[in-house]
């Protein structure tokens, strides 16, 4: 039928004013143009939408009808118009966000508040905590647009990544041990114990972690324990028989009969920050990125994770 948007917009004109003249004046064409295009319009509809006297022109039932459904379909069109700007300034749509456990939580709360304050149509689709390894294979398959998480120390060619906080390894041993006493101890002295460590399997970074700082000791650590909840790996070390490697912030969390000691070496450090798929072209991940680096300056330095 190609009835375009300005015949609709010309016969409401017309329909509001009941007059050609001052129609084709608001309009800013000339009166003829307008009368032709209005009668095409009804050509195109097969029927008469106006009554028409010397003086005005005024609907009918069928032009009463049409003008209520011509004002409908503009609307959901300038509706359109705005959604679609919106959502490609990347003001709306979604925004899909993994995250690790604890290690992010110190940004995370902060980071969404921001989010959901100064982008309230954009929908976040927040998924549950993932281990490192999980969280990289989300980004890169695309069904994550960024996550909060370790970085490793090699990263895919395919990926962008952003360092905003730092944490320090320590050793954790029962504060009975011989080695406690040490303000520093070199993991070489640890060859023989026992360790309690995040499980070997399901991406934990921090266990690839422990047994590199162990290797570069000269020694596999012979793990008889392993949890993926941090508490629980403490309480094994508070019974006497284990030690563990895991992030100081730990030292917050208050713990009878563990203490925390330096490790004697200068790459005992993991970094935290965000990945994203360079290749992504979601429009709100450069904003979402922005409020990130902000809520990093502001954010405290929270506990560890997977």
């Amino acid at each position: 039928m190609n009835i375009e948007t300005k015949d609709l917009q010309s016969f409401l004109v017309v329909a509001e004013e009941e007059n050609f003249s001052r129609a084709a004046y608001r309009l800013n064409i000339a009166q003829p143009a307008l009368s032709l295009r209005i009668k095409d319009l009804e050509e195109k509809l097969g029927t008469r939408l106006l009554d028409r006297t010397t003086r005005r022109v005024k609907l009918n039932a069928a032009g009463e009808v049409f003008c209520a459904e011509a004002r409908k379909i503009l609307l959901s069109l300038s509706q359109a118009v705005v959604a679609t700007q919106s959502a490609g300034r990347g003001e709306s749509g979604s925004l899909r966000i993994g995250y690790t456990k604890r290690a992010s939580y110190f940004l995370l709360p902060s980071f969404l508040r921001r989010l959901s304050a100064e982008l309230p149509k954009l929908r976040l689709d927040i998924h549950n905590p993932l281990t490192t390894a999980y969280l990289y294979a989300g980004v890169l398959d695309g069904s994550l647009d960024m996550a909060l998480t370790y970085l490793r120390e090699r990263q895919d060619k395919q990926l962008a990544s952003e360092s905003f906080t730092q944490s320090e390894l320590v050793l954790v041993m029962p504060s009975t041990h011989p080695l406690a006493a040490a303000g520093k101890v070199d993991l070489r002295a640890c060859a023989a114990e026992r360790f309690v460590a995040y499980p070997s399997t399901g991406g934990y970074y921090l266990r690839s972690v422990m047994e590199r700082l162990c290797q570069d000791a000269g020694f596999r650590p012979f793990v008889t324990n392993e949890s993926s909840d941090t508490e629980a790996l403490l309480c094994l070390v508070a019974t006497g028989r284990y030690l563990s490697i895991l992030p100081r912030e730990m030292e917050g969390l208050e713990s009878d009969g563990i203490v925390y000691r330096d490790i004697k070496t200068g790459n005992a450090f993991v970094q935290h920050g965000a990945i994203w798929l360079k290749a992504n072209d979601n429009p709100a991940l450069p904003l979402a990125l922005s409020m990130l680096r902000d809520a990093s300056r502001h954010a405290r330095h929270g506990g560890p994770g997977g």
